[in-house]
């Protein structure tokens, strides 16, 4: 307890799922919390995917980083991306663009805030499939119950299962915590090994 004590946290999509775990835990960590909520790709789908991705975490980095260094603290910025950033899907043409983009423009801001000796880290996290209400909207749409859902996925995962919010949470906290002081520009990721296959 008490690893983001006097910290200020921002964290996007804090009303369900990852961000609100996110969001629950640095709460419980100290930390002042502003939680913020927010197939073949038409025009329109890859628009929104980029809007919401890109875009999103590009203005996201730019008025965080503004911020954080006119505090003159040491500061760190956390983008969400997802395994879909780092490998292709079928069928998930706009949204794995859209996370890789997020995982180019992390790195490349680590880099120009690095270089400029800020106190500034930015890092990002990879989630894989893990139980939340996107999932289960998932599989619904697939005509299954969560549970069937979760127990199908959760075979296709070397680990055997596929995590929780919570896990990625405590993540967040490592990286929003002086702990990682010196972890910056890199990529973590959290899927049970299902990217590793």
């Amino acid at each position: 307890m008490g690893r983001l004590q006097g910290k200020m946290a921002i964290v996007s999509g804090g009303a369900m799922g990852i961000g609100r775990a996110t969001a629950t835990m640095f709460a419980e960590e100290g930390a002042s919390v502003v939680p913020g909520d927010v197939e073949e790709a038409t025009k329109d789908e890859w628009d929104h995917m980029m809007s919401v991705h890109a875009t999103g975490v590009s203005l996201g980095l730019k008025y965080g980083i503004e911020a954080m260094k006119r505090s003159g603290e040491s500061c760190s910025i956390i983008n969400r991306s997802s395994v879909d950033g780092q490998v292709g899907e079928a069928g998930l043409f706009a949204y794995c663009a859209s996370n890789e983009t997020v995982t180019a423009m992390t790195k490349s801001a680590a880099l120009a805030v690095g270089a400029k000796a800020r106190r500034i880290r930015v890092n990002s996290a990879h989630p894989g499939y893990e139980h939340a209400p996107l999932t289960e909207k998932e599989a619904v749409d697939f005509g299954l119950t969560p549970v069937e859902y979760f127990k199908k996925v959760g075979a296709q995962h070397p680990i055997g299962f596929i995590g929780k919010p919570i896990d990625i949470a405590h993540l967040d906290v490592y990286l929003a915590s002086d702990e990682s002081r010196s972890v910056t520009g890199a990529e973590f990721t959290i899927d049970g090994d299902w990217t590793a296959q």
